[in-house]
């Protein structure tokens, strides 16, 4: 049995033990850097694994299992693990406290209703289609809307196409910008996505500067630095 060392977001020191669901030692050192599901009381909160071990200090039989190893985004490197090592003792801020707070809050929470909502933060958005009349008290979701729907080329709440040379796709919102517009944006989203009211947005075409054309003095400053690095002559000057 292996077991994951896991920092929780809580005002104590030390790492938590949980079981690992892991057949052997590569599959359970490859759990270190990511962010797993694990009870704690009556709740399921989100934590990162900073190493993991084949012994615990607890009782096998009293350590609790990992209930989920999160894998929608790639684990934190050891440079990260390490650099967060160093913040919590520098500001001796509990280790725990000080990992997930490095992380966004949408990736801090567990996911509700079993569904995640970290994948969403990644992905490129856009409204489909006309928008329902908000009411009042939906302020929130009329304005996550307008965003989404400002990507699709559509006029926010009218259902209709902006016009000419708005190209859909090219406005599209990405996942964790609207989370500054909400808490709850993602929660949003998904059940709009589950109602087919928001689809997945092409990614924007690819723009590709054009240098600006040199004029006759500085194609000689360039002729004369590429005369002098051709002849190793770096070190002359020019007055």
């Amino acid at each position: 049995m292996f077991f994951a060392k896991v920092a929780l977001d809580l005002p104590v020191a030390e790492l938590f033990d949980y079981a690992l669901p892991a057949v052997d030692s590569a599959e359970a050192h490859a759990a270190i850097g990511r962010r797993v599901e694990v009870p704690f009381g009556r709740r399921t909160l989100v934590g990162l694994v900073l190493e993991v071990s084949s012994e615990s200090m607890i009782d096998a039989s009293r350590v609790k299992p990992v209930r989920a190893v999160l894998e929608d985004i790639p684990p934190l490197t050891p440079q990260w693990i390490a650099l967060l090592r160093f913040c919590s003792a520098y500001y001796q801020h509990p280790l725990g406290a000080a990992a997930l707070s490095a992380l966004p809050a949408g990736l801090r929470s567990a996911a509700k209703g079993g569904r995640s909502l970290s994948p969403l933060l990644w992905s490129r958005l856009m409204w489909q289609g006309p928008q329902p009349v908000w009411k009042k008290s939906e302020r929130t979701k009329a304005a996550l809307a307008a965003r989404l729907a400002a990507g699709s080329g559509m006029a926010p709440g009218a259902g209709s196409e902006l016009g000419p040379g708005v190209e859909p796709g090219v406005g599209s919102v990405l996942g964790w910008e609207l989370v500054s517009t909400s808490p709850k944006a993602l929660d949003h989203v998904a059940d709009w996505i589950a109602a087919g009211q928001v689809v997945p947005a092409p990614a924007p075409p690819l723009q590709i500067a054009v240098a600006d054309q040199l004029n006759d003095q500085q194609q000689q400053v360039l002729a004369a630095i590429e005369a002098d690095l051709a002849s190793g002559d770096s070190g002359s000057s020019r007055g």
